[in-house]
């Protein structure tokens, strides 16, 4: 079976082809290598470069099909995720009406730069640059799809422990919250007109607009507060 990289199908495209006249008659043929070819144009105009495909049948042969114009569409199945197995339907006409669709199955691998981890990080660890370094990998093989390595990190942080050289998941990563459990936080506090300043810790997460327990460290004794920004929460009602 062979591979096909991306540059020997530059000049594939979805539009659809015609069997020459001369293969038009009482019956004609179709060269089941032409069904891959136009199925693996298809998948590299919606996936990119970097791809690499292997059908998964024999592509040598023939299909034998009725006279009249046959013409041909291949079409990636709407939603088509990348993975390591990939199917492209291909619509075939005669004389513009509907005849068959038949199903072409690639296996796929695909290398993208992606976020790989420098060394060990724990759940909980703020995403950065600085924790992380590009690199081209093959991404089929990944339990989820990988973060590009085009997508900023700052406000993301980790769900689960990552190795040293593993790649960076959409699974692995959550939106940072404005306030994390156990972070020092700043309290406004209003007790009628008057505005007072303190120290707390989050005991949850929380994001903006959300409500918090937070806990005042000379006392022992917490309260619910407001979250209103970055580290930033309030208590108490003008």
């Amino acid at each position: 079976m062979r591979w096909l990289p991306a540059l020997l199908l530059l000049a594939g495209s979805m539009a659809a082809w015609a069997v020459p006249a001369s293969d038009q008659g009482v019956g004609q043929t179709l060269a089941r290598v032409r069904l891959h070819d136009e199925a693996a144009a298809a998948l590299f105009a919606r996936l990119g470069q970097g791809l690499e495909l292997r059908p998964l049948a024999e592509g040598e042969g023939e299909l034998q099909a009725p006279a009249g114009k046959l013409t041909l569409q291949a079409r990636v199945p709407e939603g088509a995720l990348l993975a390591r197995r990939m199917a492209v339907n291909v619509e075939l006409k005669l004389d513009g009406r509907f005849w068959r669709l038949l199903p072409v199955w690639f296996a796929v691998q695909a290398w993208r730069p992606v976020w790989v981890a420098r060394a060990p990080l724990a759940a909980g660890h703020g995403a950065s640059a600085e924790a992380f370094t590009s690199e081209r990998r093959e991404v089929t093989a990944l339990p989820s799809p990988a973060l590009p390595a085009t997508v900023p990190l700052d406000g993301l942080r980790l769900r689960q422990p990552m190795a040293a050289g593993a790649v960076l998941t959409a699974a692995l990563v959550e939106a940072r919250p404005a306030v994390a459990r156990q972070q020092p936080v700043q309290v406004r506090v209003h007790a009628g007109p008057v505005e007072l300043w303190t120290q707390g810790v989050a005991l949850a997460d929380a994001r903006i607009g959300e409500v918090v327990r937070v806990l005042n460290p000379s006392s022992q004794q917490s309260y619910a507060a407001r979250v209103l920004a970055d580290g930033l929460v309030e208590a108490g009602t003008r």
